[in-house]
């Protein structure tokens, strides 16, 4: 993932989220709070709680998201998506939902 990349807020209603960061620095927005971190950190974020994350270091990162969730991901990435509304209908195929980001969250 490269610097400034990630998911835009949204919200998990199956699962929960489980990030080990391996490479970069990594900044988790969950439910109003921030979270800063790097190699060897692990960050767990809630279904049914807004959250997002993104890249907030100055060179490429790279996350292992256990349980195969890495899915959605790869599948945005092979379709080739790269507006919200699209990326929108295929996460609902995997029960997320897009969330408006609060005035205080930066990226």
């Amino acid at each position: 993932m490269g610097p400034g990349e990630g998911p835009p807020p949204h919200v998990h209603t199956r699962e929960d989220g489980v990030f080990h960061v391996l490479e970069g620095a990594f900044t988790f927005w969950c439910d109003g709070t921030g979270t800063e971190a790097g190699p060897g950190a692990v960050v767990a974020l809630p279904r049914g709680v807004p959250h997002r994350f993104w890249n907030s270091g100055d060179a490429p990162g790279r996350l292992l998201v256990p349980g195969g969730f890495e899915r959605v991901f790869l599948d945005v990435e092979a379709r080739g998506l790269d507006d919200t509304a699209a990326v929108g209908v295929l996460f609902a195929e995997y029960g997320l939902a897009f969330v408006a980001p609060p005035a205080t969250e930066t990226a």
